[in-house]
């Protein structure tokens, strides 16, 4: 039975980093736009393009 949990435990860790990576990539573009005194308030926009432009790239490469 505990063998069951690890499973599901390292199941949700693994899970949880696959999804939030794109916003850990984020967060770190953030701040080094501010440390180096640039405001980019563009973010939420290039992550939105950038879902865009791999759902495209993953059904045109589908077929292949």
């Amino acid at each position: 039975m505990n063998n069951i949990m690890d499973n599901i435990v390292v199941f949700i860790i693994i899970q949880t980093l696959i999804i939030a990576t794109p916003m850990m990539i984020t967060a770190v573009g953030a701040c080094v736009c501010e440390l180096t005194g640039v405001t980019n308030i563009g973010l939420e926009g290039i992550m939105l393009s950038g879902a865009f432009a791999a759902a495209v790239t993953n059904i045109s490469l589908a077929s292949v």
